[in-house]
């Protein structure tokens, strides 16, 4: 199985753009893939995507899954990744 991850604006130097191959398919949650993400990236950018202690996604990021963001996935975070999805990591928006 194979995930797709594009990180944006400041994770895009973090994250770039990668290829992750789980060998031997078995089911992943996308809460588990974003936590072990987290820690590859480390650092302040790996907090911000992961908060350990309210384990869940950082409050400062927004997270898709193939294009919809993952308060619109009817499993949320306990989502089962497929083959070729495709997340993208975002900062938090800035303007006025």
């Amino acid at each position: 199985m194979i995930i797709k991850v594009k990180g944006y604006l400041t994770y895009r130097d973090v994250i770039g753009q990668r290829e992750v191959e789980q060998r031997d398919n078995t089911p992943v949650l996308f809460l588990d893939f974003i936590r072990e993400l987290a820690t590859r990236i480390g650092g302040e950018h790996g907090c911000a995507l992961f908060d350990e202690n309210s384990r869940t996604v950082g409050q400062s990021v927004a997270i898709m899954l193939n294009g919809i963001h993952y308060n619109h996935l009817p499993e949320r975070l306990n989502t089962v990744l497929q083959d070729q999805d495709e997340i993208a990591v975002f900062p938090p928006g800035a303007g006025g």
